[in-house]
């Protein structure tokens, strides 16, 4: 496995239904899950820590900010190029990368 500084970034290209997103999210292990539902799909970055960035691509749904496993974990809500998109479950020592892939969100 590659040893990853999980103060950086990396680029990720999500495909939604009928376009792609670019963006930028903090490095580390994460698998990637999609659910889908009648008009399109959620598409999910799991970090191992339990952390994790969800995108709406679909239409006819919400993508709302889920109860949180604990106290100490941070949540926040964008949008980008009309889809929805969070990232939950965040501990203190990750938020601010978070914060920063989420900054640079266009």
């Amino acid at each position: 496995m590659k040893n990853v500084d999980r103060d950086s970034l990396t680029t990720v290209t999500v495909k939604c239904i009928n376009d792609s997103l670019m963006i930028k999210i903090p490095s580390g292990q994460y698998k990637t899950q999609k659910t889908n539902y009648v008009e399109g799909f959620i598409f999910s970055i799991v970090y191992s820590d339990g952390s994790h960035i969800s995108i709406l691509c679909g239409h006819d749904a919400e993508l709302n900010i889920g109860e949180m496993r604990g106290s100490g974990l941070f949540a926040r809500k964008s949008e980008v190029k009309g889809r929805k998109i969070i990232y939950e479950n965040v501990k203190q020592e990750r938020v601010n990368i978070f914060n920063k892939a989420f900054d640079l969100l266009k």
